[in-house]
């Protein structure tokens, strides 16, 4: 089993080393430390115990901070929004939260505050802390969604957190200290890179990809190492933009989340003097292959030695090489079910492999290939569309900022092709639509403007999500209308 009590040791070998560093300011491992212990008594004094579901919704800081005492009390923990509802089989004991949610009860629910802050603050530090009892007892429940837009969830029991420092990541593979992750903690891959440095007393490093500091944190702090979205690291460049900062410390991007577009990396490459890698993986699988985005954009990429892919067809018998079809994989600490979903678990596991919904293929070097996702195609009368490709063409045109394709269903019953587009200032709509129509495999009939596309904790597009929040209103959405 994971032991937690590493943080005591590195509050005393490392007292004064930084711990926990983001853009308001660091602390040290003695004061992480106190703060988690304080924590943890606080919540155990007022009834958190071994074995509750707890959720947070919390800053980074706060995130970790309370993750971690909630690990010292032997709880589960998940980190969810405040928008989504929970599923009435996993609705949490507690909420940690700068906010009451409709289905806990005011009584069970812990609101951030100076208040609370200060009530933590003033308490004693847990003397004896309980822990797991069984390294199969659950100890932290993240949620993936793909590009679905339908949450399930996986759990990690506390047994299995130990395996996770010794894992191979994507970093570990082709980045160099120190490293710092524009995911939100509630990500898997924040949660593992926070565990990995709190295993070897390392720093853990967090900006928001929002922060107008970003830039300056970056320069500030000796980080070589930079994960993202592609669009989390589109909103550094418009930051680094307009401050003029040059960003010369930073020797290696990875991407992940989505498909990286060929405008998108050229801007990196302008911007930034560094090495720039798209990963593949999931939250089920964690990273799975990795390849480096240089001349050769269509190159493949390289399946971490660990794992195991294979390309199958709907018998799940493999094919050959060089031919599409569903991709599968295997590893060592992959997830093997949905928590409390026996209909998902069934549709994505099978045999000890896990399939995550995506299309692709294996070269003769025995490169993987991805062709889209298998539940994203867009199928328009017989024509079926990778929504990928049609971000990639409306993503390289001027004054698009983010956009995502989707299948929209319309009152007639028949899906047709749409467009959710979040522009700027040298957005023609006229220009836009002349220019699509000239390079779109099909022409899409709504292109609609909206504030931002929603998007998983990975980055990923909420295709669903877009079609249902339009469907109900489609006349009042309509930008504008092709129709012949």
């Amino acid at each position: 089993m994971y032991n937690f009590n590493i943080l005591t040791h590195w509050a005393e070998v490392k007292a004064d080393e930084m711990a926990y560093v983001d853009e308001n300011g660091g602390v040290t491992f003695a004061q992480l430390n106190s703060h988690v212990r304080k924590t943890a008594n606080f919540l155990a004094q007022a009834g958190v115990a071994r074995g509750d579901l707890v959720c947070t919704v919390l800053p980074s800081y706060f995130g970790w901070v309370f993750t971690l005492a909630l690990h010292l009390l032997g709880t589960t923990s998940m980190t969810r929004n405040l928008i989504s509802p929970f599923e009435l089989d996993q609705i949490p004991n507690w909420l940690i939260s700068p906010r009451l949610h409709p289905q806990i009860p005011a009584s069970h629910t812990f609101l951030l505050n100076n208040d609370l802050l200060d009530r933590i603050n003033s308490g004693d530090e847990l003397s004896v802390a309980p822990g797991y009892k069984d390294p199969s007892n659950p100890a932290r429940i993240v949620s993936t969604s793909g590009s679905s837009g339908t949450a399930k969830n996986v759990v990690i029991t506390i047994g299995e957190l130990a395996e996770i420092p010794g894992r191979a990541s994507t970093y570990n593979l082709v980045g160099e200290d120190h490293v710092i992750s524009l995911y939100a903690f509630g990500a898997r891959q924040s949660y593992r890179r926070a565990l990995k440095c709190l295993t070897l007393g390392k720093t853990f490093y967090a900006c928001e990809a929002t922060d107008r500091r970003l830039v300056n944190f970056l320069n500030k702090y000796p980080i070589r190492t930079l994960l993202g979205s592609p669009t989390q690291v589109s909103m550094l460049l418009d930051i680094q933009d307009q401050a003029g900062v040059a960003l010369p410390n930073l020797k290696t991007v990875i991407l992940g989340g989505t498909a990286p577009s060929q405008i998108f990396i050229e801007r990196l490459r302008k911007n930034l003097d560094c090495k720039i890698y798209d990963a593949y993986g999931s939250t089920e699988g964690s990273a799975i292959a990795i390849r480096e985005i240089n001349e050769d954009f269509l190159k493949g990429a390289q399946i971490i030695p660990e794992v195991t892919v294979e390309i199958v067809d709907d018998n799940d018998q493999q094919m050959p090489v060089n031919k599409i079809g569903r991709i599968r994989y295997r590893r060592n600490g992959i997830a093997t079910s949905y928590y409390k979903n026996p209909v998902a678990t069934t549709e994505f596991f099978k045999d000890g492999y896990f399939y995550p919904g995506d299309q692709g293929f294996l070269d003769e070097a025995g490169l993987l290939h991805l062709a889209g996702r298998i539940n994203e195609l867009i199928n328009l009368g017989g024509v079926k569309v990778n929504p990928e490709k049609v971000d990639e063409i409306t993503q390289a045109q001027l004054g698009v900022l983010d956009c995502a394709a989707f299948a929209l269903p319309m009152p007639s019953g028949i899906e047709e092709l749409a467009i959710a587009v979040v522009a700027n200032q040298d957005f023609d709509l006229a220009r836009f639509t002349e220019s699509l129509a000239a390079k779109s495999p099909v022409k899409p009939t709504l292109i609609i403007t909206v504030a931002r596309i929603p998007r998983n904790e990975n980055g990923k597009i909420l295709r669903v999500g877009l079609a249902r929040e339009f469907a109900a209103h489609i006349p009042e959405s309509i930008t504008s209308a092709w129709r012949d």
